[in-house]
């Protein structure tokens, strides 16, 4: 579409053109002279709007362009105004994750000033308990040194005793025998009577002095511990006292594979006094009943001894195991009232203790522990310990380094971490119950996860129970050894094979 200026324009030159071209009337050349100056200065103000119309044009475009310019200037702007909000909303997060930073730091600060005061009060109570050990070493060595004044002037007085005094008794004793039988003739029923009981009171007094050495003996030797089937040794003290009186009709049960760790001699003097005196207040009845084996006394696992004999009052239980102690008079049962403050010194050194029950006419119970590593059924057998699954693999399915095992010798409990290198408990515990062997092995999971997953995984997979492993290591024993209460001593495990 044509501009209004560009038709003016061209009017402008029609116009020209016929005006031109048009005749003029005669005499009319001074008219048209004028006409003529008139068109020429109506040109020439043509042709100067023209060029103003140029100019304006220029400008017009000028402006447009100014206008374009501005325009553009203006997105510009925008963009950067945008771009600086976006910058202080940046500014202001960096800001706010610097202010919860320091807050961070602060807190860290306050608290590693709480465990420097913690550490500086652990070190003090540390340098107190140095103090306090120093101080208690050397009040020990002081007693040491009195104790073993005092062993040197007990073995002085046990030597003492075992000759000086056995002298005089054997004198006594040989006299008097030699008076029945040399001086028979010359005395009475009464005096022959009255040199017997002279005899006879010097020989318990042998036995008593031989009973206090003995007890004095056994408390001041040296311990040896070693495993020890005590089933064994019980079976053979039992058989030695029946062939001692093959007359009695004693039913003897004695429970096999008890284990334990203990001095043999000294362990053997428990037994032979525990069972001796089962023997000995059975005596009355014409069919006794003598046990030993394992079982819970108190709350422990113990071994006991137990007889349906003549019993004692409950009453003056407190007294059985003093000195020259007895709860039956000598014309009812013989003995020098030693032997059970011999067994219980005993028990003591092995770090155990000893307690009986019982009733008048219903046999008594004697139990006894040796420690709390002593008192498990089957407790001190190897105890392996696999540093992985792949050991632990290896070991109960006799292959690797453990081939030609006999694996028919299951353990009687798998403590199982679920934490192995190589192989984790998970698998482990899977291809324990994959295999017939290993089906029925009781599984308990002993381990520091507390994740939900991995107790029903656990469970799933046929654990036969889950247990946090303590961190505090007393915490972690006392638990291994309840574990070991219920498993090895209360729990009774499936048969070898199925």
């Amino acid at each position: 579409m044509n501009s209004p200026e560009l038709a003016l324009s061209e009017q402008e030159k029609l116009w020209e053109a016929e005006y031109v071209a048009l005749p003029g009337p005669p005499g009319a050349d001074r008219d048209g002279n004028a006409i003529e100056g008139s068109q020429r200065a109506f040109l020439n103000i043509l042709e100067d709007f023209a060029a103003e119309k140029a100019r304006m044009e220029g400008a017009q475009r000028a402006v447009l362009n100014i206008l374009e310019d501005s325009v553009a200037e203006k997105t510009q702007l925008e963009a950067l105004q945008g771009a600086m909000v976006n910058i202080l909303d940046d500014f202001s997060e960096e800001k706010s994750r610097l202010e919860e930073t320091q807050r961070a730091v602060l807190n860290i600060l306050d608290d590693f000033e709480a465990e420097k005061n913690k550490v500086d009060l652990a070190n003090l109570q540390l340098e107190k308990e140095i103090e306090e050990r120093k101080r208690v070493e050397t009040e020990i060595q002081g007693v040491n040194t009195q104790l073993f004044a005092a062993n040197k002037e007990l073995e002085a007085f046990s030597y003492s005793v075992s000759h000086d005094l056995r002298a005089p008794l054997r004198t006594i004793d040989g006299f008097s025998h030699a008076l029945l039988e040399d001086c028979a003739d010359r005395l009475d029923d009464e005096g022959k009577a009255h040199l017997n009981r002279i005899r006879s009171a010097t020989q318990r007094m042998g036995l008593l002095i031989d009973d206090l050495l003995n007890l004095s003996r056994l408390s001041r030797a040296e311990l040896h511990t070693q495993s020890l089937d005590i089933s064994a040794l019980a079976s053979t003290i039992a058989c030695d006292l029946q062939k001692a009186q093959p007359e009695r009709q004693i039913e003897l049960r004695i429970e096999e594979g008890l284990k334990a760790t203990a001095d043999p001699g000294l362990l053997r003097v428990v037994l032979e006094n525990l069972l001796s005196n089962a023997w000995k207040f059975t005596s009355k009845r014409q069919s006794a009943h003598i046990e030993f084996g394992m079982a819970v006394g108190n709350g422990t696992p113990a071994f006991f001894i137990r007889d349906d004999g003549a019993g004692f009052d409950p009453a003056y239980a407190d007294r059985l195991f003093g000195v020259f102690q007895r709860l039956h008079a000598m014309t009812e049962f013989a003995g020098t009232g030693v032997g059970l403050a011999t067994v219980q010194r005993i028990v003591q050194r092995h770090g155990g203790r000893i307690w009986a029950e019982s009733a008048v006419d219903r046999g008594a119970t004697f139990y006894f522990t040796l420690g709390e590593t002593a008192t498990l059924r089957g407790a001190l057998n190897e105890v392996v310990v696999a540093r992985d699954g792949v050991q632990a693999l290896d070991y109960l399915f006799g292959q690797g380094p453990h081939a030609g095992r006999d694996t028919t010798e299951t353990p009687q409990v798998v403590l199982l971490d679920l934490k192995l290198p190589k192989l984790d408990g998970l698998e482990v515990l899977r291809r324990l119950r994959a295999d017939p062997r290993t089906r029925l092995l009781p599984v308990v999971i002993l381990t520091s996860s507390n994740e939900d997953r991995d107790r029903i995984n656990g469970y799933g997979l046929g654990a036969n129970s889950y247990v946090r492993k303590p961190v505090d290591f007393d915490a972690f024993v006392t638990a291994t050894a309840q574990l070991g209460l219920y498993w090895l001593v209360l729990n009774e495990p499936p048969p070898r094979r199925v």
